[in-house]
């Protein structure tokens, strides 16, 4: 069975795509068929790694932690990352993580708490910023509510996003903003980013 999510990823204008890649994907909190994805994931890491990669819903379970796609990823990999736990019930969490093959500079790394966050469904952004060829590339990782029915929560957790990456661009800092929009691509929905200059990186209908 195959999931189909709307993530996306943005990018300010003054970033070069040849400087380095970057992907996102939702790892689906449910650990069912779990060798195939493993399997899966891998075959793609071997023709498709991408730079920066970022997820959502990377969840961890099992008695010693050891069901995990994203451990998965970065036991290939060895890259440096930051994750953001968002839920926790017993023996499973799951939570937003950023991860790349570029140092993170530690002291600006930062979290977020979306408009219309609860305990039930929580809403957070993660921010990770990247040292690559000597300048910072701040990495943006974020997770909208889902459900047709919720786009007024989204329109607004969007409202937000913006409030907070206005002031980096302003400053003139690299900026990439990535992550599950559960939104459709052909969609007004992503005009106040477009507003701001931002350039979709994904090619047209490009969606996984």
């Amino acid at each position: 069975m195959r999931i189909m999510f709307f993530v996306f990823i943005l990018m300010s204008y003054g970033i070069s795509a040849q400087e380095f890649s970057v992907s996102t994907q939702n790892l689906w909190h449910y650990p069912i068929d779990y060798n195939r994805r493993v399997e899966s994931l891998k075959d793609n890491l071997r023709t498709d790694l991408a730079d920066i990669a970022s997820f959502q819903e990377a969840f961890v379970t099992g008695l010693n932690g050891e069901i995990s796609l994203l451990h998965e990823f970065l036991d290939y990999t060895g890259y440096v990352h930051r994750f953001l736990k968002t839920s926790e019930k017993f023996h499973f969490y799951e939570g937003l993580a950023i991860a790349g093959r570029y140092p993170i500079v530690s002291n600006e790394v930062k979290q977020y708490v979306l408009p219309h966050d609860s305990k039930k469904r929580p809403r957070r952004m993660l921010l990770a910023p990247f040292r690559i060829a000597g300048e910072t590339i701040y990495v943006f990782n974020l997770h909208l509510s889902p459900f047709p029915k919720n786009i007024h929560l989204r329109e607004d957790q969007l409202k937000y996003v913006v409030s907070i990456i206005v002031p980096y661009l302003q400053a003139r800092k690299p900026v990439v903003v990535m992550g599950d929009f559960n939104q459709d691509y052909h969609s007004d929905f992503f005009a106040p980013l477009f507003d701001l200059k931002m350039k979709m990186s994904l090619s047209p209908n490009q969606c996984t």
